[in-house]
């Protein structure tokens, strides 16, 4: 269940949804580091290096739900990503959310950067 929880938390926050694989109630940034990796495959449908707007529309909904936020990782603006790009942001995310900098990610501190994140946008 808390695996469950974090990686929808994870989701919500934006965080992607890293997996608590050793079920210890917190994503470590080695657990963080697979799941960048294994969401960048199951992207990167044709293979060719970049995920494009085409391929996030053809996934399902939750995946759509995340084209605004890849949109701001195009830093080149080549409106394509690259694994650099995604890793970039995927980590300024975590960096940002570990507040204790203990490079782990417990429900709390996920909660708390989602809240803030919704406040930013003026959503709370």
């Amino acid at each position: 269940m808390k695996r469950i929880l974090l990686a929808l938390l994870l989701a919500a926050a934006g965080l992607a949804q890293a997996t608590d694989s050793n079920g210890d109630g917190y994503i470590s940034l080695d657990e963080f580091h697979k799941d960048v990796t294994r969401s960048w495959h199951a992207l990167d449908l044709d293979g060719d290096g970049h995920i494009t707007e085409a391929e996030l529309k053809r996934m399902p909904r939750g995946a759509r739900g995340m084209l605004g936020s890849l949109r701001r990782a195009d830093a080149d603006k080549d409106k394509r990503l690259s694994f650099k790009e995604v890793v970039e942001v995927r980590m300024a995310a975590f960096d940002k959310a570990d507040t204790d900098q203990d490079d782990r990610l417990s429900k709390e501190e996920i909660e708390a950067y989602q809240a803030a994140r919704k406040k930013k946008r003026g959503g709370g």
